[in-house]
Protein backbone atom coordinates (compact mmCIF):
# COMPACT_ATOMS: atom_id res chain seq x y z
CA UNK A 1 0.00 0.00 0.00
CA UNK A 2 1.51 3.20 -1.00
CA UNK A 3 1.79 5.92 1.57
CA UNK A 4 1.87 8.99 -0.56
CA UNK A 5 -0.02 8.37 -4.01
CA UNK A 6 -0.66 11.10 -5.98
CA UNK A 7 -4.33 11.48 -5.29
CA UNK A 8 -3.43 11.73 -1.45
CA UNK A 9 -1.35 14.31 -2.56
CA UNK A 10 -4.37 16.58 -4.62
CA UNK A 11 -6.36 16.28 -1.94
CA UNK A 12 -4.60 17.81 0.75
CA UNK A 13 -3.78 20.86 -1.06
CA UNK A 14 -7.69 20.94 -1.98
CA UNK A 15 -8.72 20.38 1.66
CA UNK A 16 -6.17 22.49 3.34
CA UNK A 17 -5.76 25.07 0.94
CA UNK A 18 -2.20 24.92 0.60
CA UNK A 19 0.19 25.93 -2.53
CA UNK A 20 1.72 23.81 -3.91
CA UNK A 21 5.26 24.78 -3.40
CA UNK A 22 4.91 24.57 0.61
CA UNK A 23 3.55 21.67 0.85
CA UNK A 24 6.60 19.93 -1.49
CA UNK A 25 8.88 21.83 1.00
CA UNK A 26 6.97 20.52 4.06
CA UNK A 27 7.46 16.97 2.66
CA UNK A 28 10.98 17.31 2.10
CA UNK A 29 11.76 18.10 4.98
CA UNK A 30 9.78 15.95 6.99
CA UNK A 31 11.43 12.85 5.07
CA UNK A 32 14.80 14.13 5.85
CA UNK A 33 14.19 14.95 9.43
CA UNK A 34 12.43 11.49 10.31
CA UNK A 35 15.16 9.24 8.15
CA UNK A 36 16.04 7.78 10.60
CA UNK A 37 13.75 7.60 13.15
CA UNK A 38 12.02 4.29 13.30
CA UNK A 39 15.30 2.93 14.17
CA UNK A 40 15.86 5.58 16.85
CA UNK A 41 12.29 4.46 18.49
CA UNK A 42 13.47 0.94 18.14
CA UNK A 43 16.75 1.56 19.75
CA UNK A 44 14.86 3.25 22.65
CA UNK A 45 12.90 0.38 22.95
CA UNK A 46 15.58 -2.03 23.03
CA UNK A 47 17.85 -0.38 25.70
CA UNK A 48 14.38 -0.30 28.29
CA UNK A 49 13.65 3.70 27.25
CA UNK A 50 10.06 3.37 27.05
CA UNK A 51 9.96 7.36 27.84
CA UNK A 52 11.86 8.39 24.95
CA UNK A 53 10.22 5.55 22.66
CA UNK A 54 7.05 6.93 23.32
CA UNK A 55 8.27 10.52 22.47
CA UNK A 56 9.33 10.10 19.63
CA UNK A 57 6.46 7.90 18.96
CA UNK A 58 4.34 11.32 19.62
CA UNK A 59 6.45 13.55 17.83
CA UNK A 60 6.27 11.40 14.11
CA UNK A 61 2.46 11.05 14.88
CA UNK A 62 1.67 14.80 15.52
CA UNK A 63 3.91 15.76 12.83
CA UNK A 64 2.41 12.91 9.91
CA UNK A 65 -1.12 14.25 11.07
CA UNK A 66 -0.24 17.58 10.83
CA UNK A 67 1.12 17.12 7.02
CA UNK A 68 -2.15 14.73 6.26
CA UNK A 69 0.27 11.80 5.83
CA UNK A 70 -2.35 9.12 6.78
CA UNK A 71 -0.63 5.74 6.67
CA UNK A 72 2.41 7.04 8.81
CA UNK A 73 -0.30 8.81 11.24
CA UNK A 74 -2.47 6.26 11.85
CA UNK A 75 0.49 3.67 11.96
CA UNK A 76 2.41 5.61 14.80
CA UNK A 77 -0.99 6.07 16.23
CA UNK A 78 -1.24 1.97 16.62
CA UNK A 79 2.82 1.85 17.74
CA UNK A 80 2.28 4.52 20.31
CA UNK A 81 -1.02 2.04 21.89
CA UNK A 82 1.13 -0.57 21.92
CA UNK A 83 3.66 1.19 23.43
CA UNK A 84 1.62 2.21 25.97
CA UNK A 85 0.44 -1.34 26.64
CA UNK A 86 4.18 -2.36 26.48
CA UNK A 87 2.91 -5.06 24.17
CA UNK A 88 6.08 -5.69 22.37
CA UNK A 89 5.15 -8.38 20.21
CA UNK A 90 3.76 -5.84 17.77
CA UNK A 91 6.48 -3.25 18.24
CA UNK A 92 8.69 -4.62 15.04
CA UNK A 93 5.48 -5.03 12.84
CA UNK A 94 4.69 -1.08 12.80
CA UNK A 95 7.74 0.00 12.76
CA UNK A 96 7.98 -1.77 9.82
CA UNK A 97 5.24 -0.34 7.67
CA UNK A 98 6.53 3.41 9.03
CA UNK A 99 9.81 2.80 7.88
CA UNK A 100 8.80 1.89 4.44
CA UNK A 101 6.19 4.34 4.24
CA UNK A 102 8.58 7.05 4.97
CA UNK A 103 10.63 5.69 2.16
CA UNK A 104 8.00 5.49 -0.47
CA UNK A 105 6.74 9.07 1.11
CA UNK A 106 10.40 9.83 0.21
CA UNK A 107 10.38 8.53 -3.51
CA UNK A 108 7.18 10.28 -4.20
CA UNK A 109 8.80 13.81 -2.96
CA UNK A 110 11.81 13.40 -4.80
CA UNK A 111 9.50 13.35 -7.87
CA UNK A 112 7.85 16.21 -6.97
CA UNK A 113 10.90 17.96 -6.71
CA UNK A 114 12.25 17.23 -9.74
CA UNK A 115 9.22 18.56 -11.51
CA UNK A 116 8.50 21.79 -9.88
CA UNK A 117 10.59 24.61 -11.27
CA UNK A 118 9.54 27.23 -9.02
CA UNK A 119 11.57 29.31 -6.59
CA UNK A 120 12.40 27.95 -3.48
CA UNK A 121 11.60 31.38 -1.83
CA UNK A 122 8.29 32.02 -0.19
CA UNK A 123 6.34 34.81 -1.19
CA UNK A 124 4.35 37.42 0.80
CA UNK A 125 1.55 36.18 -0.86
CA UNK A 126 2.04 32.27 -0.15
CA UNK A 127 2.96 33.37 3.00
CA UNK A 128 -0.24 34.41 3.74
CA UNK A 129 -2.09 30.55 2.87
CA UNK A 130 0.11 29.80 5.98
CA UNK A 131 -2.24 32.25 8.41
CA UNK A 132 -4.10 28.84 10.14
CA UNK A 133 -0.56 27.82 11.08
CA UNK A 134 0.68 31.07 12.12
CA UNK A 135 -3.03 30.70 14.10
CA UNK A 136 -2.17 27.72 15.65
CA UNK A 137 1.61 28.31 16.91
CA UNK A 138 0.20 31.65 18.26
CA UNK A 139 -2.42 29.17 20.38
CA UNK A 140 0.20 27.39 21.51
CA UNK A 141 2.35 30.36 22.65
CA UNK A 142 -0.42 31.97 24.19
CA UNK A 143 -1.41 28.36 26.44
CA UNK A 144 2.21 27.80 27.47
CA UNK A 145 2.30 23.93 25.18
CA UNK A 146 5.32 22.93 25.02
CA UNK A 147 4.07 21.60 21.70
CA UNK A 148 4.66 24.72 19.99
CA UNK A 149 8.57 23.97 19.59
CA UNK A 150 7.80 20.57 17.29
CA UNK A 151 4.99 22.72 15.91
CA UNK A 152 7.00 25.26 15.31
CA UNK A 153 9.71 22.85 13.40
CA UNK A 154 6.90 21.23 11.49
CA UNK A 155 5.93 24.43 9.62
CA UNK A 156 9.39 26.18 9.84
CA UNK A 157 9.74 25.58 5.94
CA UNK A 158 6.01 26.80 4.97
CA UNK A 159 7.18 30.40 6.36
CA UNK A 160 10.78 30.66 5.56
CA UNK A 161 11.11 34.66 3.77
CA UNK A 162 13.94 36.28 3.39
CA UNK A 163 11.69 39.54 4.23
CA UNK A 164 11.13 37.94 7.88
CA UNK A 165 14.92 36.89 8.05
CA UNK A 166 15.55 38.28 11.20
CA UNK A 167 12.48 37.81 12.65
CA UNK A 168 12.00 34.16 12.04
CA UNK A 169 15.79 34.04 13.72
CA UNK A 170 13.96 35.54 16.47
CA UNK A 171 11.31 33.55 17.07
CA UNK A 172 12.69 29.96 16.65
CA UNK A 173 15.72 31.20 19.39
CA UNK A 174 12.73 32.30 21.73
CA UNK A 175 10.82 29.36 20.99
CA UNK A 176 13.60 27.03 21.44
CA UNK A 177 14.56 28.57 24.63
CA UNK A 178 10.70 27.93 25.55
CA UNK A 179 10.67 31.79 26.39
CA UNK A 180 7.13 31.64 24.35
CA UNK A 181 6.18 35.47 25.15
CA UNK A 182 9.00 37.16 22.96
CA UNK A 183 7.92 34.74 20.44
CA UNK A 184 4.35 35.73 20.17
CA UNK A 185 5.74 39.74 19.75
CA UNK A 186 7.77 38.01 16.92
CA UNK A 187 5.18 36.13 15.73
CA UNK A 188 2.74 39.47 15.67
CA UNK A 189 5.11 41.35 13.64
CA UNK A 190 5.47 38.94 11.15
CA UNK A 191 1.46 38.20 11.34
CA UNK A 192 0.79 42.01 11.27
CA UNK A 193 2.78 42.42 7.75
CA UNK A 194 0.93 40.17 6.13
CA UNK A 195 -1.86 41.18 7.40
CA UNK A 196 -2.85 38.12 9.04
CA UNK A 197 -4.66 37.94 12.18
CA UNK A 198 -4.13 35.58 15.00
CA UNK A 199 -7.29 35.15 16.26
CA UNK A 200 -10.00 32.94 15.51
CA UNK A 201 -10.08 29.32 13.95
CA UNK A 202 -7.01 26.96 13.93
CA UNK A 203 -6.59 23.79 12.05
CA UNK A 204 -6.51 20.79 14.35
Amino acid sequence: MDSFAETDFESVLKHRGWDKNFYIKLLEEFVVRYASITQDIKNSLNSGDITAARVLTHTLKGVAGNLSINLIFKTTQKLEEEINKENRNNYDDFLNIIRKSIDQTATYVQQLSKNNTAPSSVSDSSLKNAGPYLKKLAKLLRDGNLEATDYFDTIKPLITNNRFKEELEKLEYCINSLDFEPAMEELSKIADECNISLKGRTDE
